[in-house]
């Protein structure tokens, strides 16, 4: 059985978050909720290195602890450089709304 595109990155975001609290799966899930809001919200024309530094450099870019914006760092340096962050919040999010 293969896995969806969102199973494989939130396993790249779980990953990430390995060692932490964040990997715990309602945590892991709130953050790969609020990754698709900040990029949406705050960068939808920037690509995974830019996402990096927004959330290593401002703070309030991204809620959270320093140790859940060190996991959200990692998750988009996990990424190639130019990767457009709209590909990276359409592949987390939630696609399995079926009936």
């Amino acid at each position: 059985m293969t896995r969806s595109p969102r199973d494989a990155m939130l396993a790249r975001l779980k990953s990430c978050a390995e060692g932490t609290i964040f990997e715990q799966k309602e945590r892991l899930e709130g953050t790969a909720i609020a990754i698709c809001k900040m990029i949406r919200r705050d960068a939808p024309n920037a690509n995974a290195s830019e996402l990096a530094m927004i959330v290593r450099c401002f703070s309030d870019a991204f809620s959270g602890t320093s140790a859940r914006r060190a996991v959200v760092a990692e998750f988009f340096d996990s990424f190639p450089d130019d990767l457009p962050a709209m590909r990276i919040a359409e592949g987390l999010e939630n696609t399995h709304a079926q009936a």
